[in-house]
């Protein structure tokens, strides 16, 4: 007796993708003073980038201590880089695209 048997159905190749929001990319250790900056190169633009910055007390060994958690939005374009102004910024840019062999000036 020969018996027909049902192919399974496929399993999703991606799985559904979150938010870009709450997705974690990497960590950067943010230095006093400097803000964070992203330069788009498909679109040119040099842009300061907003931090969600959060405080809480949380109790680690049996005492209380402050945690700071700073959170981004991340842009699959952008390059990433602190600076101290746009200026600063600008600078930095022309600088790396310039050790890329690339032979730009960006302005503000």
């Amino acid at each position: 007796m020969i018996e027909q048997i049902q192919p399974k159905e496929p399993a999703p190749i991606h799985a559904e993708k979150k938010d870009k929001k709450e997705v974690h990319i990497r960590k950067m250790k943010l230095k006093r003073g400097l803000n964070l900056y992203s330069y788009n190169h498909k679109t040119g633009d040099l842009l300061e980038v907003k931090i969600e910055r959060v405080m809480y007390m949380e109790e680690k060994s049996g005492k209380m201590r402050p945690v700071r958690k700073d959170k981004a939005q991340w842009n699959p374009d952008c390059m990433y880089f602190q600076a101290l102004n746009l200026k600063n910024a600008a600078r930095k840019v022309t600088n790396m695209l310039k050790q890329m062999g690339f032979n730009f000036k960006i302005t503000n």
